[in-house]
């Protein structure tokens, strides 16, 4: 069974990171490597807006993102929607954007 999945479905965390007395755990090493382990919550305000590149709920990396303009100021400023979709899992995110 996979710790991570298990932990994130049982308790309905988001996103969760393990962390040992040295940092953070490589999770693709046997639990036995640590002699003690933690997992923490990521807080979800500390996530960016929409997920880019990994998915925040399964951690897939296959992600459509798409952006889109919808207001221009004569200064080049500009701003929009984007949304992004986990391939994997389904989830659908939106947000705004702005560079000004």
């Amino acid at each position: 069974v996979d710790l991570e999945s298990k932990m994130k479905s049982s308790l309905k965390w988001l996103q969760l990171e393990f962390v040992s007395e040295n940092g953070t755990v490589n999770t693709s090493e046997p639990l036995k490597a640590y002699r003690t382990l933690n997992a923490k919550k990521v807080p979800f305000s500390s996530l960016p807006s929409i997920d880019r590149q990994k998915c925040r709920r399964c951690g897939g990396e296959k992600i459509s993102y798409h952006r889109t303009v919808e207001w221009c100021k004569m200064n080049g400023d500009a701003g929009g929607q984007e949304t992004s979709t986990c391939k994997t899992c389904g989830l659908h995110m939106t947000g705004s954007w702005s560079d000004d």
